[in-house]
């Protein structure tokens, strides 16, 4: 059933784009196609889950009530939305750890999640594991995903568009890795079979 599959989006905040303190190369792009997801979700009506990072230290990224760690104002919820769109704050990597997500998904029926957002080599790849381990069927929409460059021990700099497919490559043992356009071209697919297959009462 529709209702099964539901929209996580991961640290989509201030902190990872041109004016924050961790900007990601790529999260521009990324929030192009996170705008994508969200048009799809809403208009299907499919639960959205936003996780909003804090950070523990004052002054530092995503310190509470500063402007990074804010939600980016092209994906924040929208008031009146059916059903509602939810905020779930957390202060670790996971996005399971220490929140309500999983009592939030399992309460609202979800067996299915679709994971977007920051980023990908951290919180992504911290919460899509958890989300498996929690017997969440998963999918990351790997273009609505952005990463960091990752420097080596020895200063070799791994670029960010490598990291983010090497994490993503990795990951595709425990999740359903594809672009947005295959995410949406999914969803669309089940919506018109449910519209198709609407039993008639007697």
């Amino acid at each position: 059933m529709m209702m099964s599959k539901a929209l996580i989006l991961v640290d989509v905040q201030n902190e990872y784009f041109a004016d924050g303190k961790l900007p990601l190369p790529d999260m521009d792009e990324a929030l192009t196609h996170i705008e994508a997801l969200l048009t799809c979700f809403r208009s299907s009506r499919l639960p959205i889950f936003h996780i909003q990072h804090f950070g523990l230290t004052e002054g530092g990224p995503f310190s509470l009530g500063s402007p990074g760690a804010e939600l980016h104002d092209r994906v924040k919820p929208r008031l009146g939305m059916q059903p509602p769109e939810i905020v779930i704050p957390k202060y670790y990597t996971n996005g399971f750890r220490m929140t309500w997500l999983a009592a939030a998904l399992q309460g609202s029926g979800v067996t299915e999640v679709v994971v977007a957002g920051a980023m990908v080599q951290n919180c992504i790849d911290a919460t899509v594991r958890a989300a498996d381990d929690f017997g969440f069927k998963v999918t990351v929409a790997s273009d609505a995903c952005a990463a960091a460059p990752v420097t080596l021990k020895d200063g070799q700099i791994i670029e960010a568009a490598t990291a983010h497919d090497v994490v993503l490559a990795a990951l595709s043992n425990v999740a359903d890795v594809r672009p947005t356009t295959e995410v949406i071209a999914q969803i669309e697919q089940e919506r018109q079979y449910a519209a198709d297959h609407v039993p008639w009462g007697g």
